[in-house]
């Protein structure tokens, strides 16, 4: 019985070496055909290269393969040149670029480029700029990175909070440990089921002074950007977005507010510092004042978005009192900074588009709001 039993283990274990030889067999004929019929494994390493500005003298082929990816034949390509690591995906077919990615190398390469500052101090600054533990994360991303010609690392986490989910995304620069850009992104709470269907009974000022009370900020601190009513899963929503300059970083706040009692759904910020010379780190994404001071006009020597407010009420010869604010917001238009302001009153909505510099009416429009 025994004998017998071995024996039929025996031919199993023949089939499927059979099965997984004719499988390799298999492979191997068709990559075979795909490579008499491809660019040729030599052209996609000289692409690599040339696409990397590298020269084959000053580089380390580490890996060069044809290999089968999502149905698709193409070069795996893998070199060190200098400093850095290139990894590349070609087509096999027509010699097209699928894909790069570039590594800063230690001399011992294990990818923090070289500087004073590991991984792992990386993420330990990205966690005390967040003021919290590591007990308390659940990481989602760490590698070391380049913006802008800048070696940083990338540092991703998130956590629970009491009503939902905070996550975080920072770029560390791996010179000396410093936060360039810290991305937070939390939802504070819930829309109830009360609210759904609601009108709004919270005025767009009041919505304001809850979301610059939870930055811990005032209203003279900020450049107001965006002020607007919406719906969000059938609740009325503001979306109130405002800007910080300081001598050392700007930094962005974007609020959900429920409009039927001012509870604060979701918080997301974005600060850059302006001397860790990433793009968007010189003041570019807003003023660049001397102080925490930013005005509210959003751009320097331009009107505030009051002003705004009050230029659209004139020309509708109507005061603040007999309308409703639906929107508020600082935007761009053919080049030129525009503030976009829209209003109810009995019954019409009012929409206006004012220079932000000059004050000066771009257009305007009334028509029955349906």
């Amino acid at each position: 019985m025994k004998t017998k039993r071995t024996r039929k283990i025996l031919v199993a274990l023949l089939i499927v070496a059979s099965v997984l030889v004719v499988s390799q067999l298999l492979i191997m004929a068709a990559s075979a055909f795909v490579e008499s019929r491809s660019i040729g494994l030599g052209n996609a390493v000289d692409l690599s290269l040339y696409n990397a500005n590298v020269s084959e003298a000053d580089a380390e082929i580490t890996r060069a393969k044809l290999t089968l990816k999502s149905g698709e034949f193409i070069y795996s390509i893998k070199f060190r040149a200098g400093n850095t690591l290139y990894e590349y995906e070609i087509a096999a077919d027509d010699g097209e670029v699928l894909h790069v990615s570039t590594l800063p190398l230690d001399q011992a390469g294990t990818g923090n480029s070289g500087s004073a500052v590991t991984l792992e101090q990386a993420k330990q600054a990205a966690l005390a700029d967040a003021g919290l533990a590591e007990a308390d994360v659940v990481f989602t991303e760490t590698k070391a990175d380049r913006d802008d010609g800048v070696a940083v690392y990338d540092i991703s986490f998130y956590t629970q909070t009491g009503s939902g989910l905070c996550s975080y995304d920072y770029e560390i620069l791996a010179s000396n440990g410093a936060v360039a850009v810290a991305e937070a992104s939390c939802r504070l709470n819930r829309i109830p089921d009360a609210a759904i269907g609601a009108g709004a009974s919270l005025s767009q000022d009041d919505a304001q002074a809850a979301a610059l009370a939870d930055a811990g900020l005032t209203a003279g601190q900020v450049a107001l950007l965006r002020a607007e009513l919406e719906r969000e899963d059938g609740a009325p929503v503001y979306e109130i977005e405002f800007r910080v300059t300081t001598e050392t970083a700007v930094t962005e706040y974007d609020y959900e507010v429920l409009a039927t009692d001012g509870t604060l759904l979701t918080r997301k910020t974005e600060t850059r510092y302006l001397n860790a010379g990433l793009a968007g780190g010189d003041g570019s994404t807003g003023n660049t004042g001397s102080s925490g001071n930013a005005g509210s006009s959003g751009s320097t020597g331009g009107i505030t978005m009051e002003d705004a407010k009050s230029i659209a009420l004139q020309d509708a010869g109507l005061n603040a009192g007999q309308v409703y604010f639906k929107k508020v917001q600082l935007d761009r238009d053919d080049g030129r900074t525009v503030y976009e302001v829209e209003f109810l009153c009995n019954g019409y909505e009012y929409e206006y588009e004012i220079d932000s510099k000059t004050g000066s009416i771009l257009e305007r429009d009334r028509e029955w709001d349906d």
